[in-house]
């Protein structure tokens, strides 16, 4: 069990992909989890160690949604925009 820390405002959705695997430097081939919050950010984490891997900036508004398209993670948004990001390169 652990806390995960690095929004600075409300979080409004989490998704989980489960991979298996177990690399902890990049995150590549392992679970991860993926949080959207009120400032504008989502985060990708590492779903064994709960490192921070990559935080995704480019909306506008509060992100309140947030699912996983395989490897891929798309988002909305207060600012009317859905956005399709790559999950290790944003």
């Amino acid at each position: 069990i652990a806390t995960l820390k690095g929004h600075t405002d409300w979080l409004k959705g989490v998704a989980w992909m489960q991979k298996g695997g177990s690399d902890a430097e990049t995150g590549v081939g392992c679970d991860m989890l993926v949080t959207a919050s009120d400032d504008k950010t989502l985060i990708v984490w590492h779903g064994g160690t709960g490192q921070q891997l990559n935080q995704l900036r480019g909306h506008d508004g509060n992100v309140n949604a947030v699912a996983w398209k395989g490897d891929q993670i798309v988002s909305g948004a207060n600012d009317n925009s859905v956005i399709l990001w790559d999950a290790a390169t944003g």
